[in-house]
């Protein structure tokens, strides 16, 4: 069928879906390459009557003969790839979303729920997903699966697509509120991750005793029996996951006000440095088929876009949930 209107997205989703008389559907933008043998693999979950979608590893493809930097970069660093751990998806969890690129759905279900939400032209693929987890539906992620997604040919068009990427979070946060956090930590995680960034000698009292009051507590929730070694590594890598996230917030999430606290404070200077030091060894250390240079210009682009869309997104919409990290307590028994 041939649609006269641009409906975006979300509505030639729905269109197509009003003419499956099948019971699931599979939804594969145009700039994805996916095989039959694929989508047949990724059905294979719905021997789960509760799984209602499942999606693949979206792998960037450059298309291009001699591609470029920021389209090796793309291609090392897709934003829809989640990584190779199967996962079950919902809010908050390690997977917290699917991208729409290449999905497999229970036709019923989706008509259930009303089909993709017409009115967003970003984000639909995430709304969809966290609706049907609200409806008590399981969502999965299957990375043994992957498609490739075209990257974008031009610097222009790549940053612009992160930008459009960026927007969609001042509508979720409107739809959905907390789900949407850009980051989530324990408070002993988020004072101790500080802590590091900040490189202080005045803050290692405040890191060490909010480490050791962390150990404590998440040692009387651990079974009889277990090592307290085990409290002390769970903490260590929750500060680490941590101080990742606060890296993200500075450098990503955050960037217009940390540029103006940059011009005013040695101290946020020196924690947007470890920042940046801590997020590009990371980066680097997990796509080493990335050159230094590349993975360096890439990275901070990539945040500048995104994080200018994410902006956007939150004044359009008057919200600002897109931009909140959400704090918990530290579990106690």
């Amino acid at each position: 069928m041939v649609l006269t209107d641009n409906l975006g997205p979300a509505g030639a989703r729905n269109a197509g879906l009003e003419q499956v008389t099948t019971p699931f559907v599979a939804f594969v933008d145009s700039d994805v390459t996916a095989t039959p043998e694929t989508l047949l693999h990724l059905g294979g979950h719905f021997g789960d009557e509760l799984v209602c979608l499942v999606g693949p590893l979206v792998d960037g493809t450059a298309r291009s003969a001699r591609p470029r930097w920021f389209e090796r970069y793309d291609a090392a660093a897709s934003s829809l790839d989640l990584g190779t751990r199967p996962a079950s998806v919902s809010p908050g969890a390690s997977v917290g979303w699917l991208p729409g690129a290449c999905l497999v759905v229970r036709a019923e279900v989706l008509r259930s729920v009303g089909g993709f939400n017409p009115s967003m032209r970003v984000g639909e693929d995430v709304d969809l997903v966290w609706r049907l987890v609200d409806h008590g539906h399981r969502v999965r992620y299957e990375p043994s699966c992957r498609v490739g997604h075209d990257t974008r040919s031009s610097m222009q068009a790549w940053l612009a697509r992160k930008f459009i990427y960026g927007t969609g979070g001042g509508a979720l946060g409107l739809k959905h509120g907390d789900a949407v956090a850009p980051a989530r930590m324990s408070v002993a995680s988020a004072v101790v991750g500080a802590a590091l960034l900040l490189r202080r000698r005045r803050a290692v009292p405040a890191a060490v005793g909010s480490a050791v009051w962390a150990t404590l507590r998440v040692a009387r929730t651990l079974p009889p029996g277990a090592p307290r070694s085990l409290a002390v590594r769970l903490v260590l890598e929750g500060t680490m996951w941590a101080a990742r996230q606060e890296s993200s917030l500075l450098l990503r999430h955050w960037w217009p006000l940390t540029a103006i606290a940059c011009a005013r404070s040695t101290a946020v200077r020196r924690a947007v440095l470890s920042a940046a030091v801590l997020d590009l060894a990371v980066f680097v250390h997990e796509r080493p088929q990335l050159d230094l240079p590349s993975a360096a210009a890439g990275r901070r682009l990539d945040d500048l876009a995104y994080g200018l869309g994410l902006w956007v997104g939150a004044v359009r919409h008057r919200s600002v949930r897109c931009l909140l990290p959400r704090l918990r307590s530290t579990p106690r028994r």
